[in-house]
């Protein structure tokens, strides 16, 4: 694999918080365009690697690269500018500001050029031309103009996809895309995720082994801090020490 190939290389990654090792020389190597599903019982340390992954932590030792640039000590804002964009488990929405209004402060947050005090948003092109795309992407542009609070929580689930690819990320990290949704609801967001541009890298942290399997290409298993098993999908169901470990937690 060239380094032209690899997307995001974790080497080594250890976190302590204290005496306790919740990330312990984790290493992995994600392709370009890659959907890689991250698996693990409750304490594995796989939302502590997405952390340093996002830059919401740092590591303790070892290096993580995006697209060959090393990012270890770069805060989060500044991995934003590199390509990469993250969910979380919680909406993060403004309930009282349409859809679209949303979008339009992610847009503008990200935008390095200042901004007059005296123009509204919507008069820079740019911003809101980021902010439709967006919008598009998940196919809701007929919810652009209704606030967040009349919208059912599945919808604000895929409403903070969007707020992600305003971003126009070159590595997308999902956490528990599907945490809290209905089982219609958690269809309609594997639908909404697997139509996204295929030249997107995805990380996926999901509980749901169903998901995983439907929306990824490799799963990488953690286990008290360490990879235990890392491989295609398929080969990675039939490990039979992830079938002890990790469903045997239910």
């Amino acid at each position: 694999m060239t380094p032209a190939e690899v997307s995001l290389a974790v080497e080594s990654v250890s976190k302590n918080f204290g005496g306790l090792a919740a990330v312990k020389e984790v290493s992995l190597r994600v392709e370009r365009g890659e959907r890689r599903g991250i698996l693990g019982p409750n304490g594995a340390g796989k939302t502590t690697l997405f952390n340093l992954i996002a830059g919401d932590l740092k590591p303790s030792a070892g290096k993580i690269l995006l697209h060959g640039q090393d990012i270890t000590h770069m805060p989060n804002h500044q991995r934003a500018y590199l390509g990469m964009a993250r969910t979380f488990q919680i909406t993060n929405l403004f309930p009282n500001m349409t859809v679209i209004d949303n979008l339009l402060l992610a847009a503008q947050a990200l935008d390095r050029a200042k901004f007059s005090m005296f123009r509204p948003i919507q008069s820079h092109e740019h911003i809101v031309a980021r902010a439709e795309r967006a919008l598009e992407q998940i196919k809701m542009g007929d919810l652009r103009d209704i606030p967040i609070k009349h919208l059912s929580y599945g919808v604000q689930r895929q409403i903070e996809v969007a707020l992600a690819l305003v971003e126009e990320p070159k590595v997308l990290l999902l956490d528990e895309p599907t945490a809290g949704l209905s089982p219609a609801e958690s269809a309609e967001m594997v639908g909404l995720l697997k139509e996204l541009d295929p030249g997107i890298t995805i990380l996926i942290i999901e509980h749901d082994m169903d998901v995983a399997f439907e929306l990824t290409d490799r799963l990488t298993v953690m286990h008290e801090g360490s990879i235990l098993a890392d491989g295609p999908k398929d080969e990675v169901r039939n490990n039979q020490t992830v079938q002890e470990i990790y469903l045997g937690y239910g």
